[in-house]
Formats: structure tokens, sequence, C-alpha cells
């Protein structure tokens, strides 16, 4: 299992950085790495609720179906990666986590996800892949701190 964390302080107080998370269907409209994000389940809060996404890759986009993992009103989200066409991937879960600091708010961004293929996955995740998780969560941070501010 690889670990990505990326973590940056966003000068806006998160109440109004939750309602950007806690819209699953909408991370279209303001993270660049998304080509399109919708529900697929009827529950569009909490745990269970579910949604397909279109990411963009160096490998053009990709598709995944995101369960919502954890759910700490204001303060967490996490979801996890089901049927995701993304070669050599196994596992992937995403959390960010809020820490409220006056009127800015520390965010983190983690990334945990393994790939197939044993010593060949292993050698893909150092080459390659790695770089580029961490490059979409940096990119993820600075997206949300973009949409925040607006």
């Amino acid at each position: 299992m690889t670990l990505v964390t990326r973590a940056a302080v966003i000068p806006v107080p998160a109440q109004r950085i939750w309602p950007i998370l806690s819209h699953l269907d909408s991370y279209a409209d303001w993270e660049s790495g998304y080509d399109s994000s919708e529900y697929t389940s009827d529950q569009h809060e909490g745990i269970g609720t579910t949604r397909r996404v279109g990411l963009k890759s160096p490998m053009g986009i990709r598709h995944a179906t995101h369960v919502v993992t954890r759910w700490d009103e204001g303060r967490a989200i996490a979801w996890a990666a089901r049927d995701s066409n993304f070669p050599f991937l196994a596992t992937a879960e995403q959390t960010v986590t809020l820490e409220p600091n006056g009127e800015s708010t520390h965010v983190e961004n983690q990334v945990a996800y393994a790939l197939r293929y044993g010593a060949l996955g292993r050698v893909v995740d150092r080459i390659m892949f790695e770089r580029v998780v961490r490059g979409a969560a940096e990119g993820f941070l600075a997206s949300l701190a973009a949409r925040a501010k607006t």
C-alpha cells in the first residue's frame, strides 16, 4: 500500500469548505482532475453514498465508482474507488480532513492505494504512478482552495 499525503492551509473558514466537499456531484465544476461526477445512489450524503466519476489521467479519461466510507459532518469525508478502469490499480481510497483554525482551515488530502501485479506494480509505482498521484493530490488542494475563495 502506498500512502500519499498533501496538506494546505486555505484562508477560508471550514464551514465554507465543507459544502464544496460534500456536494459530490459538483466536483467536475471545480476540481481540475475531474471530467465528470454524478450520483449513482438515491442517497447524496453520508456513508454508503455512491457516485460515478470520470478522472483525467495521462492515459486519458478513466472511470471509477466511488463509495463514501467516512462522513464526519463538517470535518472529514472519504471515498473508496470501485470498478475502476485504471490499469494496475487494485484499491484506492481518498480521505479529506478539515481542521478549523479561526478564519483559515488546515486541509489534509490523503490517498492510499495499492497496485496489482506484484513486483511489476511496485516498479510502475516508483517510476510513474506515485508521482501522478502526488500531482493529483496537490491539484485537488489547489482546486479546492480556488473554489473556496470564490
